[in-house]
Formats: C-alpha cells, structure tokens, sequence
C-alpha cells in the first residue's frame, strides 16, 4: 500500500515507499467470486459463493473516510438458515519480502498474538535537510489458527480486522488502534461503528454533487471519476493537522508508484485539471490542498528559483515529499515551468468563486513570489514586447520553444494575482509592484493574422502534431481575452492536428469550447472521446487510448469534470458553491432553475436580464430560458463606498463607481485624468451586458455625449485587454469590429446602439471613469 507523503529515493529518483499492507488477507472458501465497488458508500467487496453450503462469504475493504488513519477489512461468513455444522474459511497475512525502499525498525506481533506492529522510515531521503518521516501501523492479526469459522447453528458471524496508520506519532497510532476495538464492534443490525461512521461520511460528501438524468450509463462513468478523485483527497469532515499534512495528488492517484504512475508526483495535473474541475462542488478541498501541497512549500520554491538565477518562488515540475524538484527529466525540470502559474491561476479562481479573505490573507504572500517569479523570466521580444524563451508549454512534444502562447498566458495570469487579490480583499501586506501592470500589457501572445489564429509559439509551423490541449487552454480555462471568430479558429486548427490517442483531458476542452458556440455536435463528438479512456468494469482511466501510460489516471477524471459541469442536457448539480452561499441547478435543454439551498449572504442580489435586483432567498431564485442572462453577485467586503461629488455608484454591482466625463481628451490623456481623479482609478472595464447597459444608460442621462472612451486597448496584435488588467472575456463589439485599421488600438462605447467600436487612440471624445472596489 502507500501512505500520503511517505516516499524514498533522492531527489530524482523518489517514489512512493511500498509498504505492507498487513490487512491483505488472502482467504480460502470455494465458490463462485464476484467483485464490486460500491462508490455511493466506498466499499470494495469480494463476495464468495458456495451453493453446495448455501454459505456466503463477503470481504469488504475500505480506507475509512470518517479517520484518515484507518484501513478496515470486515469478513462476514452469513447462511441462509442455521447450518448443521461448522464452516470453516482459512484466512492468512500475505508475505511481503521486498523491504528494499524501506529501514524497518519495528516489525513485531504484541505478546498475545493478536496484532501486530510495524514501523520504518525510507530508505533514502529526497534530501539531506529533511527529517525522515517515521511510520507507524498497528494492525489486527488474524487467528493464529490460520482459520475463522461459521459455527453449526449460526446464521451470520462477521470478523473485523483493522489498521491504525500514522507518520511521526507513534502514540496516535497506539491510541487509535485501541479506539478502533470498540468501533470494531457491531450494532443490532451487525453494522460496526467504523461502517457506521464511513458510511455516513461519504453520504455527507455525496450531498454535494452532480446528477445525469435519463442517462444511466453516463451517471455511472461520471459517478466513478468524481470517486476516484475524491477519495485521493483530504475530503473528510475530520481531517486535521495531527503533524502530517496532505502532499498532493498525482496523476495516477494513491496508488501508483512506478514510472508510469510518475511515482506519485505532484504535476500541474492538480491545480490545474482536478482542483479546478471540483471548485464548483468541493470548494473546501480545493483550500486545504492549496494550504498543503503549494503555500506550505513556499520556501523550497524559492531555493529552486534561486537555482536557476530567477527571483520570487518556481515550484516543482514533480513534486513528492521534501518541495523540492524531483523530476528524473532534466528537460521537463527545466523548461516546463508553467506549473508555477497553474497553481497561482487555482488559487484565484478559488477566491473568486467564494471570497474566501482569510485564504486570500493566507495566499498573498505566495502570489506576490510568484508574480516576481514571472517577472523575472520576461525579456524584451518582438520589438518593444516581453516574452518568455526556452521552456515548454503543455505540449511535450516540442522543446525548448519560445514565447508559448500558453505560457506567456498564464505568465500574465499570474503578475496580476497580486493585485486582484489586495484590491479585492484590502488584505495586510507589501504592495505589488506598480511597474507588474506594465509588464503585463507588454507580454506578447503569439497570432497569425493571416490565418486569424494562436500559433503555438514562435516558429510553430502549421501542421505539426502536438501532444496535447495546449493552446486551446488560452479560451478555457485561462479566459484569455480574444475575438470570437480566433476562439473558434483555434478550435478547428487544434483538433486537426492534435494526437488522437494522447492524454485524456484534451477532448474535454474542446468539447467546453465548441459549446462556447452552441456548436452541440461539435462538442458532443469532443464529449464522447472521453469514453475512449474508461476501462471496465469499474470506469476507471487510462492516461491514453492504447492504455499506455497511467493506470487510474485521475488527470483525465478532471477535465471530465469541466467538461461535465459546462455541460449542455439534461441534468442537476447540487450543492454549487458561491460566496459562502450553496445552489442547486436543474437543467434540461431550454429551461434552468436555480436554487439557494442555504442561508443567503448578506450582500448578494440577483441581476435579471434588465439589470433589475432582487434580494436573495432560500429557495428557488429564479427560472427561465438556459441563454437568458442573468447573474448573481456579491460584495467581499460586505459594503462598499464611492468618492463624493460626481461619481455614481452601481445600482448593479454596489463596488463599481463611475465618473463621467464630457470634457473632450485622447484616449491616454483621459486615462491618465480618471487616474488623477483617484488613485483607483481607470478607464471603465465592462465585465456584462448588464453593466454595459447600466454605463449606456446612465452616461447618455449625465452628460448627453454620442459615445464614451473605455479602457479596452490593443497593446500587442490582436488581443485586446483591459487597462485595469480585469481578466473579464465579455465583448460587445459592433459587426465589423474590432476593424483591422492598425491605428485603431483604443476603444468607445457608442450610445446610439450600445456596441463596441475601436478607434484611433488619438481621437478625442468623452469617457467614462471606474473604480472596480472588487
């Protein structure tokens, strides 16, 4: 078996510790065998059946989600009436000879024989500055007879063996274990208190989840990709710091170790693929596993930047029990650094989504490093824009390339956590550094005007095959800003040339996108190359089609879960979490109804079509069309204030704060006006239809000018951004726009029609200011 941070080798060669697993308890009982996996309760069962005897005999295995401490094995020998003589069923500890990863210090049966103690510490360490972690395990032995027995006359006899397991607490481990022989024993219906507690665990976790209707064969695969991820996850209500936090998952989850399995390393398969995937329904997990496997190995971040010249944090490619790098490839070590950016991403799609400030608190240190980090690798390319050279995007077949497209994105990401994270929270701690704004207009996204694309990278030549989901990341789940029609031209240019049998998460994402576009064929052929990955009989994944590669490959699992909850159909997604607040979705093909299942926030309002509010209240919060548009949204801080005299506050989103003004200036000068006006101050960014109509309406009101300046801007080829550095992806611009006129890098809300057109940014004209307080 394998335990949660217990590794061995140095550095480069780490990997997982095999450890004993003394509950594998070989039995012998002839019969018919059948094996299930029962995912609602996270049970295991080998189920023997002798007809000859009409006697069963069931093994039931479960890690215990109720005490992450506890391996349990409840073996029930159960007849149909009384027997008329004993029925005896040989039970043994399975031998486990190769200790070589491992220096066994304990390994001895208490003095009556009835269980056993082991304790070992890894053979080699990652490194020579870390403590070697100490394991412990107290487990239950089975009879010295080598037999259990259904006695004649009795109907059902259940015997239950268990483990405690622990790392540096060898008296936890004693403890437990005596706790464990009252929770050993059963009730009235011949449950024991370890089911009882597990059981009722998993059920509490289930009450969070997403449901298929009318699917039964779908439910059950997106059934066992939540399962398999979740139970890889500090997912317990009990789970606390007893000393030994949670390292992180690997690609191939818990239980793999060898090469395939990337020797249980921490990839940025994690933040970026499965933590993301269960935000929506897991926030909790999401937080602790941030705390865990990336803010608490901070400072061996910052010695593995300093290695190679960089300032701020750069966290591992592979990552296992020390936070230090421990990848076997040189290359991948090296040059795939977008991990760094991935997690930082992770973290803020966490905020976002619950406004979580002591996380923010606890996270602004670590996004100020790596925002230094990035800025850091920058340097001057393609004339007066900044780049990144000789890494390695998500694409593995190519390296080192220069200026990724993917990279140079989530470099971008990145530099402004900092920032959004200490406008949005008013959180303590340094400023970020001012000069990071402009770092970020100038980092250069590559683009094909040509063929009105993302190539890759510098020099991608079109045609070549790439690995995996690459660019088409930039649409989602990076939300990089683009025009439509280059969305959709990178979808088709990237699912022509991607390998059809590499990893499996790569299909989901375009799936996601081509329903961006209600393009429901395009996206369900995407959806159903899912299905190319699940093995049977249990639906787990493989990392390609061919099998190659990680087995239980839960990477996969999580661009299922994107995939899933972007999702067109039929279906229900239950306990959605949103600013402390939970919801229930049910959808079919036309209609959404939104529930609150809890308490509302104070602060919260509903926004309909119109821009009308509503307040918020348990139960159904509204009903309608699926594309009708509406939202929900909050204030952080609880309230909000605007500067006095001629600014206006929102009716929609109470911390935006609007100044307009009719005073003729250049696109810049206004800028630098609204900037004067107050420190927070920019150039209006239009997050939705509703504050875009909100602005129209109450600009025409206030000052009667035909258009407004606002701060979207064009600083590098086709990518517009906003001057606040918002990451907001709505656009409304005017058919035909943005035009291709090279001078026309600025932008103007028109009042006649409320469309979008870019401009000259020497043209002069009024504008409208905005504090975004959140």
């Amino acid at each position: 078996m394998h335990v949660n941070g217990f590794y061995h080798g140095y550095l480069t060669s780490s990997t997982r510790v095999r450890v004993p697993n003394h509950l594998n308890l070989p039995i012998t009982f002839a019969g018919n065998i059948t094996y299930s996996l029962n995912m609602q309760k996270g049970l295991f069962e080998e189920l023997i059946v002798n007809d000859q005897l009409g006697v069963n005999v069931s093994v039931v295995s479960y890690a215990s989600l109720a005490d992450k401490h506890f391996l349990v094995t409840e073996i029930t020998i159960q007849s149909g009436g009384p027997i008329g003589a004993d029925v005896n069923v040989g039970i043994q500890s399975f031998p486990f000879p190769d200790r070589s990863d491992m220096n066994v210090t304990n390994d001895s049966d208490s003095p009556d024989k009835t269980y056993h103690i082991f304790q070992a510490i890894p053979a080699v360490l990652e490194t020579g500055n870390v403590s070697a972690p100490n394991l412990t395990t107290f487990t239950t032995n089975p009879p010295q007879s080598g037999m259990i027995t259904l006695s004649k006359g009795q109907t059902l006899q259940k015997f239950v063996f268990y483990s405690a397991i622990t790392i540096n607490n060898y008296t936890l481990a004693q403890n437990l274990f005596n706790q464990g022989k009252g929770l050993a024993k059963t009730d009235a219906n011949e449950t024991t208190g370890f089911m009882s507690a597990h059981v009722a665990e998993w059920n509490r976790v289930w009450q969070n989840r997403f449901e298929i209707n009318g699917n039964c064969d779908l439910a059950g695969k997106m059934r066992a990709s939540y399962y398999y991820i979740l139970s890889s996850l500090p997912i317990g209500s009990t789970y606390g710091d007893d000393g030994w936090p949670f390292f992180g998952i690997s690609p191939g989850s818990l239980v793999n170790d060898d090469g395939t399995g990337y020797h249980g390393h921490v990839f940025w398969d994690q933040d970026l693929w499965m933590l993301i995937g269960l935000l929506p329904l897991h926030p909790e997990v999401v937080k602790q596993t941030l705390i865990d496997s990336r803010i608490r190995h901070i400072e061996p971040a910052k010695l593995n930047a300093q290695r190679f010249g960089y300032d701020g944090l750069m966290y591992p490619w592979e990552l296992a029990y020390s936070g230090y790098e421990c990848d076997p490839s040189h290359e991948t070590a090296v040059y795939e650094i977008h991990v760094t950016g991935d997690s930082a991403l992770c973290a803020q799609q966490y905020l976002q989504l619950t406004g979580d400030k002591n996380f923010a608190q606890m996270y602004y240190n670590t996004s100020l490093e790596i925002a230094k980090f990035y800025n850091s690798i920058l340097k001057p390319t393609q004339n007066t824009y900044l780049g990144i050279y000789n890494i390695m995007g998500p694409d593995e077949y190519h390296s080192p390339v220069n200026n990724s497209a993917y990279m140079n994105s989530i470099a971008k990401i990145a530099l402004g956590v900092p920032s959004y994270i200490k406008n949005t929270f008013s959180i303590i701690g340094d400023s970020p550094d001012p000069s990071w704004n402009q770092t970020m207009a100038k980092i250069y996204l590559p683009f094909d005007n040509t063929r009105q694309y993302h190539p890759e990278y510098d020099s991608y030549t079109t045609g070549t095959v790439v690995k995996q989901a690459d660019t088409v990341l930039l649409g989602y789940p990076l939300l990089v800003q683009m025009d439509p029609v280059v969305r959709k031209n990178d979808l088709i240019y990237y699912q022509s040339v991607t390998d059809g049998g590499g990893p499996a998460m790569t299909w989901a994402m375009h799936s996601i996108g081509w329903l961006e576009y209600g393009a429901e064929k395009n996206a369900s052929d995407m959806f159903k190359k899912n299905f190319n990955y699940m093995r049977a009989p249990f639906n787990i994944w493989t990392e390609t089609t061919s099998g190659v590669g990680s087995v239980n490959f839960v990477t996969g699992m999580g661009g299922f879960m994107h995939n899933l909850l972007q999702d067109s159909g039929s279906y229900s997604a239950i306990g959605v979490a949103y600013q402390g607040m939970s919801f229930t979705f049910d959808v079919n093909d036309t209609i959404v109804q939104v529930s609150l299942i809890s308490a509302p926030k104070t602060g919260c309002v509903l926004v309909d079509e119109n821009g009308k509010q509503f307040g918020l209240n348990t139960g159904v919060v509204f009903t309608g069309a699926i594309k009708t548009k509406r939202k929900i949204t909050c204030n952080p801080s609880g309230s909000c204030s605007c500067p006095s005299g001629s600014w206006y506050q929102s009716t929609i989103n109470p911390c935006n704060c609007y100044n307009f003004v009719k005073t003729p200036k250049d696109w810049m000068s206004a800028n630098n006006d609204c900037q004067q006006q107050n420190s927070r101050s920019t150039l209006a960014s239009i997050d939705s239809a509703f504050e875009n109509n909100e602005v129209l309406v109450k600009g025409q009101n206030q000052t009667g000018c035909t258009q407004f300046f606002i701060g979207l801007q064009e600083p590098s080829s086709n990518v517009w951004t906003w001057i606040n550095n918002d990451t907001a992806t709505y656009r409304n611009w005017r058919s035909g726009y943005p035009d291709t006129n090279v001078n026309n890098k600025c932008s103007q809300l028109n009042s006649n029609d409320g469309k979008w057109t870019n401009i000259d940014c020497s043209t002069t004209g009024c504008y409208v200011c905005e504090i975004k307080n959140n």
